[in-house]
């Protein structure tokens, strides 16, 4: 009987140890290395050209290693080639993964150091993602990648624009130099100063696409440089990317042209999910003339992308022509999310004519609004039309408590995501800030609401206190997980104001916030007399004084975006 106790004794003992553990491992993550011990020499030193036998022998350090390395800089990586010959190849494997090639902003032709042309070599199988002027000379020493997922192509790319996780490979300062005058369309320095269209046979960067099946996303900037790249043979090998999934044109200057947009559209591949055009400083208008002297049938009708399912057009001010934006949407039948931001559109009743497609209105359900559909009655129509969406963004101004109320009957029930961003234009906000309570009401399936002032430190535009402490009860209480709003007093929430009533009213707001299961982030912005409390409230004693009572903590109150000092 004893041993059968001790026994039992051991396996309790052995139980509360593990438990014990257990908890332990709750609040502390501990990261074992183990280095492999069988290893030869023959191992060590074996590699094959395309770097997969190095990548097979890194698998085998322990996946959090390799995991973390996701997470180090170029400089951090670096640090690891000295410790052993396989942290070398797991840091190796991932510092090759993003390259890019950039050169000085007054420098066009660029050309690539003979060692580096050779480290490019070596480790092309492992770069999966490639940055890179639209020329030739870049192309020297590139021409081995082959494994190739995302590609930049930059007109110019200056290293300030660099993200900071990749490997840089600078062009040599004594080679190249040359000026681009982008008004003739020439460039300084080549013989006899010939035109883009000149060079449109010689190589270039974009035949990478080409040697590239694997290749699932392309960024172009400053897509206006050297437009005539785009080859018919080249549009044609573009087509027959099996992988493709997304491209983004940027537009770095004031752009006419709409050739190009067409062009790409016309032979992207049907597997194109994502279509992204902007501007930073210009607008898309009609065609061309020199799309009318081409005449290239092929390209002067729009075809259906039935996988297309994330459309974006961004534009500066400007306004997007009936021939990009209506003809885009019109060859989208299925997108799942259009975003029209900042932008303006000239004949709106045309927009509303494909906005209110039958196949449109099925499919959308995450939709961007410009700030141009300033009329309400026309917002509350396309409302009505699009009871299936769960994400909204778009801009409002003073008059659209209409818009609010049509957006709770018409949508409530199936909103997820809000965000309500002011019209520069907007001097008093009052008017429509005072229904955020009502959305909070009467969206069930609210997760985030967010609310973006034009001016944080513009006196009256924010929520009112009391409207957020109202008797009615959230209907999105069981689902909210994200708050951002604006709070200020504009209709007298602190009269007769005490700084211990103003402390109370944020105990109350921060006990309904507690009553949200899933609240994560409470991103509030105070204004007016409301920033008077850490002020008034800075020393420890009134401090203790005015939290007396009061179920918060100082961390709760910092929470919440009030700092005392």
């Amino acid at each position: 009987m004893s041993i059968l106790n001790n026994d039992k004794r051991a396996s309790t003992q052995q139980q509360e140890e593990q438990e014990q553990q257990q908890q332990q491992q709750q609040h502390t993550r501990i990261i074992t290395i183990n280095r492999p011990q069988n290893q030869t020499n023959n191992q060590d030193q074996g590699q094959d050209q395309d770097g997969s036998c190095n990548v097979q022998r890194a698998l085998k350090m322990p996946e959090i290693v390799i995991e973390i390395c996701h997470y180090l800089t170029v400089s951090e990586l670096t640090a690891c080639l000295s410790v052993c010959k396989l942290w070398n190849t797991v840091a190796q494997h991932h510092l090759w993964r993003s390259v890019f090639i950039y050169q000085k902003s007054e420098d066009f032709l660029v050309s690539l150091l003979p060692a580096q042309r050779e480290l490019i070599r070596q480790n092309a199988q492992r770069i999966k993602t490639l940055g890179l002027v639209q020329h030739e000379t870049v192309l020297v020493g590139c021409e081995a990648c082959t494994q190739l997922e995302e590609v930049y192509f930059f007109g110019l790319l200056d290293k300030n624009q660099i993200p900071d996780r990749v490997l840089i490979a600078q062009g040599e300062e004594d080679e190249g130099e040359s000026e681009v005058t982008q008004e003739e369309g020439k460039v300084d320095g080549g013989a006899g100063g010939e035109t883009i269209e000149d060079r449109i046979d010689e190589p270039s960067a974009l035949d990478l696409i080409a040697q590239n099946p694997r290749l699932q996303k392309i960024h172009l900037f400053d897509i206006e440089v050297l437009t005539r790249l785009w080859t018919p043979m080249r549009l044609r090998l573009l087509r027959q990317h099996p992988s493709l999934r997304s491209i983004t044109m940027m537009f770095a200057n004031y752009v006419y042209d709409l050739y190009i947009i067409r062009k790409l559209v016309a032979h992207c591949p049907d597997t194109v999910q994502e279509l992204k055009i902007t501007t930073f400083g210009g607008a898309i208008l009609q065609s061309s003339v020199r799309e009318e002297i081409i005449g290239d049938l092929t390209v002067n009708t729009w075809r259906s992308l039935p996988q297309m399912r994330d459309l974006t057009i961004e534009m500066c001010l400007f306004p997007c022509e009936e021939t990009v934006l209506l003809p885009l949407l019109r060859c989208c039948p299925n997108l799942t999310r259009l975003r029209l931001n900042t932008m303006f559109v000239g004949d709106m009743d045309a927009l509303m004519s494909v906005l209110m497609q039958e196949s449109l209105r099925r499919s959308i359900i995450q939709l961007e609004l410009p700030n141009t559909l300033s009329d309400p009655a026309f917002a509350v129509q396309f409302m009505e039309g699009y009871r299936g969406l769960t994400s909204l963004t778009m801009r409002v101004s003073v008059g659209y408590e209409r818009v609010l109320a049509g957006m709770i009957q018409h949508l409530g029930s199936t909103l997820e995501y809000i965000r309500l961003v002011e019209s520069a234009m907007t001097f008093s906000s009052q008017q429509y800030l005072a229904k955020v309570d009502s959305i909070l009401e009467g969206c069930r399936r609210l997760k985030s609401l967010r609310v973006d002032v034009w001016e944080n430190n513009t006196p009256g535009t924010g929520v009112s206190m009391n409207r957020l402490l109202g008797t009615a009860e959230w209907a999105c209480k069981e689902t909210l997980e994200e708050l951002a709003v604006r709070i200020d007093n504009p209709r007298g929430d602190l009269d007769h104001w005490s700084y211990e009533r103003g402390v109370m009213m944020v105990g109350k707001l921060f006990e309904r916030l507690q009553g949200l299961p899933r609240l994560k982030k409470a991103d509030f912005v105070w204004g007016g007399l409301w920033k008077a409390i850490p002020l008034a409230t800075g020393l420890k004693g009134i401090r203790a004084a005015s939290l007396r009572g009061s179920k918060m903590t100082m961390a709760d109150v910092e929470w919440m975006g009030l700092h005392w000092e």
